[in-house]
């Protein structure tokens, strides 16, 4: 026997719901993912100027390192890439971040402000 039409569209909210938490923890991931790419490059051309420093550019003035002040420094840039935190994404700067729109507080709303092009968007 079918269904009554009346279960169905509470069954295709539901599965809406579904999809679209599990595109955002997919999208979530990636981000992250790309975060940390991005931090272990940045910490690749850390660790290679730094050992251009250490290597070559330091012996030519006289001073003598012992080796665990480079590794040292190494390991200190390899370990802050890694356990980095990746957590939200910084607010995106583009977007307005007050939500009174620029009205004044109290009984007054006073004047608006100017509207700018991209507050149409």
């Amino acid at each position: 026997m079918p269904r009554p039409l009346d279960d169905a569209p509470d069954e295709l909210l539901e599965q809406a719901r579904l999809r679209l938490r599990e595109e955002r923890e997919a999208n979530q991931y990636e981000e992250q993912s790309r975060r940390l790419a991005r931090r272990l490059v940045v910490a690749f051309v850390l660790v290679l100027v730094t050992a251009v420093v250490f290597f070559l550019i330091v012996p030519r003035f006289g001073v003598h390192l012992p080796l665990f002040v480079p590794l040292l420094c190494f390991a200190v840039i390899a370990l802050g890439s890694v356990l980095a935190h990746t957590g939200d994404a910084p607010p995106d700067l583009r977007k307005p971040t007050r939500e009174d729109d620029g009205f004044s507080v109290g009984c007054c709303p006073g004047p608006r402000p100017p509207r700018m092009f991209r507050d149409g968007d």
